[in-house]
């Protein structure tokens, strides 16, 4: 038999349940208007500027999403091997995902400002990922923009392990 006071006790835990869910629900929306005002604010200041086509606007939008994917993978390879080797913090295992991937594609077989603009975006969504660690945004912006402007001269194949060993540098700066 279910008392009064049970009674109250359930009805608070689902109205809790409920308001969370509420939350939830709001946080994405919030989170999808941000990126995709700040995806529409980008996609004009390019229009305008470079005069892109379709085809690249659907390189670019492939190449985020893309990005976007390998950043979730890496989350969660992260998460599974901090589980299975607990004396490690999760941290370091973050610090390997390629942030500076989406950039250096689109540097290398557009231009890099439009890298630029790509690194802005991706590192804003990248910092949402991550529940708003600006450290992490900073880690990728300062990666994404030193790849792209610096692998865009590349035409041989050691330029762009000397790029690499930048990259590396440059991130290992900015975790310090």
């Amino acid at each position: 038999k279910i008392t009064p006071a049970e009674m109250t006790k359930l009805d608070a835990y689902h109205r809790i349940k409920g308001e969370k869910k509420l939350s939830k629900f709001l946080v994405f929306t919030g989170v999808f208007f941000t990126i995709a005002f700040l995806g529409i604010i980008l996609y004009h200041y390019a229009n305008k500027m470079y005069r892109i086509g379709k085809l690249d606007i659907l390189f670019i939008g492939v190449t985020a999403l893309l990005q976007i994917i390998i950043v979730r993978v890496g989350i969660f390879v992260a998460a599974a091997v901090t589980e299975a080797f607990p004396t490690l913090p999760a941290d370091v295992f973050i610090y390997t995902i390629p942030f500076s991937a989406g950039a250096m594609l689109v540097s290398l077989l557009l231009n890099r400002n439009l890298a630029f603009l790509l690194s802005i975006f991706l590192s804003i969504i990248i910092t949402f990922l991550f529940d708003g660690k600006i450290s992490l945004f900073i880690f990728s912006f300062l990666g994404s923009v030193v790849a792209a402007y610096r692998i865009v001269d590349c035409r041989e194949r050691a330029a762009f392990f000397k790029v690499g060993l930048l990259l590396g540098a440059v991130n290992v700066a900015a975790i310090l």
